[in-house]
């Protein structure tokens, strides 16, 4: 995080500076997170060239299966807004839908809440398109640099987003930086000197605030596999070690009787003919060292176990995970997963309510009318097998102490309630007999 005075101005030498800090301090750790995230271009074997030994590095895809758990069970199910029975309020729900469905709100919270899992923030931008259309996306977070005043307020001043484009014709990098204050973005581009020029005049973005937002994954901002990647790299040198011990005979040596005459040259000339030649007598066979493929495995479980429990995501596979159906029993394996989801759904309600006032900024000008985003409620729903029979259970028997359409919302069908109320009433007016939710 950068600060500076709300009195200071934002000129392109402290813009240079910020960029240079955050590609020192930041940016190496985001870059290893990505890779670890989802490795590439990584030699799988290296050879010794003394010995001729050769090592295998197997990876495991521990980290994209904790993001991934993570993401399915927090972010797997829409989120459900709410406005009560103010009318304004209703008419605001009414015009975020709209927005929402264009925009695509379901998957870009997706992206936002896997980048978050990732980086341990997310980062969001809010802009106009072509058709004057609101729209917002996830954007790297490597890329966004966010510069607060220096107050206990801690004000979002400045944002500073830098990347690089490369033209394919002419085989060239350019590095450009957009600088997002309360009103325009200015662009940028970096010189062969290493200065940075001005693209054309500030234009204005119509947000009346900085339009980047952010989502923090927790309090911290760490990723979800960031503190157990030296169990995750236990675990990948454990394997690649035995895989390459076999592959080698790295434990074993060749034992020959009765050829003491034999040289290194000898040997080399055996080992590319393959053909041993042994005189009268002689005997060649492996003098194995024994290995203790139990502690090996051992070892492995216990790393395995490790793993899941620290990041709090469970192994889904696991027998004894799959095999209690309860929906008590499933809840409580689930703790822990809970537990950082709950963290998580709080850092997100923050980013999706900013994200809401900065729209409203923008509708009070295109409709003439102040919006208040703070009447608009939000519903997470987490990513659960339900067990359907036990819930329409509960639901009926709660049926008699709350509202049906209380009960009825228990089900996790996406049903409306007030309606399925009024297709009961009407029912009953025809003259069914069938049972209904509860006494009348």
């Amino acid at each position: 995080m950068f600060r500076m005075p709300i009195s200071a101005q934002m000129t392109v030498d402290r813009m240079d500076k910020y960029i240079a800090a955050h590609k020192k301090t930041v940016l190496p750790r985001m870059d290893n997170l990505d890779k670890r995230y989802m490795p590439s271009d990584e030699k799988s074997v290296t050879v010794d060239p003394q010995s001729g030994r050769r090592d295998i590095l197997l990876r495991h895809s521990y980290a994209a299966y904790i993001t991934d758990i993570n993401v399915g069970y927090f972010m797997g199910e829409a989120i459900k807004y709410s406005a009560g029975d103010d009318e304004r309020a209703n008419t605001l729900l009414e015009r975020l839908s709209g927005i929402f469905a264009y925009t695509d709100e379901m998957n870009a919270n997706a992206e936002l809440a896997e980048d978050a899992s990732i980086y341990g923030i997310a980062q969001e931008l809010l802009y106009m398109d072509g058709d004057a259309k609101i729209r917002f996306k996830a954007v790297d977070p490597r890329e966004i640099i966010l510069v607060y005043d220096n107050t206990v307020e801690n004000a979002l001043l400045y944002a500073i987003r830098t990347y690089k484009d490369k033209d394919i014709l002419q085989d060239k990098e350019t590095e450009y930086a957009d600088l997002y204050d309360a009103t325009t973005i200015t662009s940028y581009t970096r010189q062969s000197g290493g200065s940075w020029v001005q693209i054309g005049e500030p234009t204005p973005h119509h947000f009346r605030q900085v339009p980047i937002n952010s989502y923090l994954n927790n309090r911290r901002a760490i990723g979800d596999f960031e503190q157990i990647l030296s169990l995750i790299d236990a675990y990948d040198r454990s394997q690649s070690n035995a895989v390459s011990e076999l592959e080698d005979f790295r434990n074993a040596y060749l034992k020959l009787l009765g050829m003491e005459d034999t040289d290194e040259t000898d040997v080399k000339e055996m080992r590319k003919n393959r053909v041993l030649n042994l005189p009268e007598g002689g005997d060649a066979s492996w003098l194995v060292k024994p290995q203790d493929d139990t502690a090996l495995e051992h070892l492995r479980d216990r790393l395995d176990k490790d793993i899941h429990k620290l990041s709090m995501t469970p192994a889904l596979t696991d027998e004894s995970f799959a095999g209690d159906a309860s929906g008590i029993a499933l809840k409580f394996k689930l703790q822990g997963l809970e537990n950082k989801a709950s963290r998580k759904e709080r850092g997100f309600r923050l980013g999706l309510q900013r994200r809401m006032e900065l729209i409203c900024e923008v509708l009070a000008v295109l409709d003439g009318v102040k919006y208040d985003y703070t009447q608009i409620g939000m519903t997470f729903t987490r990513n659960i097998p339900s067990n359907l029979l036990e819930l329409v259970d509960v639901a009926v028997k709660a049926s008699g102490l709350v509202s049906d359409e209380t009960a009825i919302g228990i089900l996790p069908l996406d049903i409306d309630a007030k309606a399925e109320i009024e297709k009961k009433r009407a029912e009953a007016e025809a003259g069914y007999t069938l049972p209904m939710w509860g006494a009348q």
